[in-house]
C-alpha cells in the first residue's frame, strides 16, 4: 500500500517539478488513477483520489466545464466508496475530502507556476527600469 501511494504522489510531483515536465500528460494522470484506485481498493482513504482531481485540470491547462465535469466521476465514486465502507453518512465526508483535496492542490500548483513565472520575470524587469532611470536622468 504504501507503494502505491508513493506512486501517487511521485505522479503528483511531476506537475511541479520543473525537470518533469516531459512527463506532464494525460498518461501520467492515467496512472496516478490506476495507482490511487488501487490504494483505495486496498483500504486506504479515498482522500488519496484528491491527487488526482486535481490532476485533471492541469492535463490541459483549462480551467472550464469539462475539467469540472471529468472530476464529478472520480467526486461520486469516492462518496459511493465511502458509503459502502462506512455508511450513508460518510458519503458527503468523501466528496468533500476529494473535492477540497482536489481544489487545493489544483491551487498549490498554480502558485507554483507564479512563483516561477515571477522570478523569471525579475531579471528583465530590474533591466527595464534601470534604463527607465537612465534614460530620465540622461542630459537631454
Amino acid at each position: 500500500m504504501i507503494v502505491l501511494i508513493t506512486g501517487v504522489l511521485a505522479a503528483g510531483l511531476v506537475w511541479v517539478v520543473p525537470g518533469a515536465a516531459r512527463w506532464r500528460g494525460p498518461w501520467t494522470v492515467v496512472g496516478q488513477a490506476a495507482l490511487a484506485s488501487a490504494a483505495v481498493v486496498a483500504g486506504t482513504s479515498v482522500g488519496v483520489l484528491g491527487f488526482v482531481a486535481a490532476a485533471l485540470p492541469l492535463v490541459d491547462g483549462r480551467r472550464d466545464r469539462r475539467s469540472v465535469v471529468r472530476a464529478l466521476p472520480l467526486v461520486a465514486g469516492a462518496a459511493a466508496i465511502e458509503a459502502g465502507r462506512d455508511g450513508a453518512s460518510a458519503a458527503a465526508d468523501g466528496a468533500i475530502t476529494v473535492t477540497l483535496m482536489g481544489l487545493v492542490g489544483y491551487g498549490l500548483v498554480r502558485l507554483a507556476e507564479r512563483v516561477d513565472d515571477t522570478a523569471a520575470a525579475r531579471l528583465p524587469l530590474t533591466m527595464a527600469a534601470v534604463e527607465r532611470e537612465r534614460l530620465r536622468i540622461a542630459p537631454s
